[in-house]
């Protein structure tokens, strides 16, 4: 649900707690395993032709609220930017493991 996203909201509030010391260790070890065996390299190489490929990328799910929610601020400012829609693709859960140990949040949306 989009109430999910808003700033005081107990689903946001348990994310910040979440994302530092065990609880945040334990999100990347889930990420991890969830992702199973992939090429690092190659994932990695996603990751930053992704990140590369403008002044704003997105990494989202489609059904992610706070992800909907970040897309409709950019969109309401005019501001472009390009989403890879995680859910969408095989390697997506790979990507999202990379993401955590680059950017230590295996939360999406992350944007750059």
């Amino acid at each position: 649900p989009m109430a999910w996203a808003e700033a005081d909201s107990l689903a946001n509030r348990v994310s910040a707690m979440s994302q530092a010391g065990p609880a945040a260790a334990f999100k990347q070890w889930v990420a991890d395993i969830v992702a199973g065996d992939y090429d690092e390299e190659a994932v990695a190489q996603v990751v930053e032709g992704h990140v590369m490929s403008s002044d704003v990328a997105m990494f989202s799910f489609t059904t992610c609220p706070f992800c909907r929610k970040a897309k409709d601020y950019l969109e309401a400012e005019g501001i472009e930017y390009v989403s890879m829609e995680l859910d969408e693709r095989d390697d997506g859960n790979a990507i999202r493991a990379t993401l955590g140990r680059k950017t230590t949040r295996t939360s999406v949306g992350s944007s750059s």
